[in-house]
């Protein structure tokens, strides 16, 4: 996956650097590299199974819809607590500090939804 990337970059930074290519060019380029592996992973991966499909409801819709249900009430009830206190923390510290507590919330939340997920 990273390969195809970072040689693909590596070549326009060797461009941009012997002036075969500008700044601007440079960014529009890194766009078409990636525009470039997606179109072939589809070429792949609809050479490997084609998909298909059907729009139809499930036999077990009902059991879908109120999964969903729990994990679309738990993720706002998530977003609400972690953006409750910095409403609350701005009532009672300087504005700077509160983004500084979002960061580092954040930080906290990337490193502990994965942990969580781990075991």
């Amino acid at each position: 996956k990273e390969v195809f990337h970072r040689s693909c970059i590596s070549l326009l930074l060797v461009a941009v650097y012997f002036d075969y290519l500008s700044v601007e060019n440079f960014v529009y380029a890194i766009g078409g590299v990636f525009i470039l592996r997606l179109v072939i992973m589809k070429i792949y991966a609809f050479n490997l199974y084609f998909p298909k499909l059907s729009f139809s409801f499930p036999h077990n819709r009902s059991f879908i819809l109120k999964y969903s249900a729990l994990i679309l009430i738990a993720g706002s009830v998530a977003m609400v607590l972690l953006d409750l206190d910095k409403v609350m923390i701005e009532r009672f510290l300087p504005i700077e500090m509160v983004a500084v507590y979002g960061i580092a919330v954040y930080i906290s939340s990337v490193i502990a939804v994965p942990s969580r997920a781990m075991h």
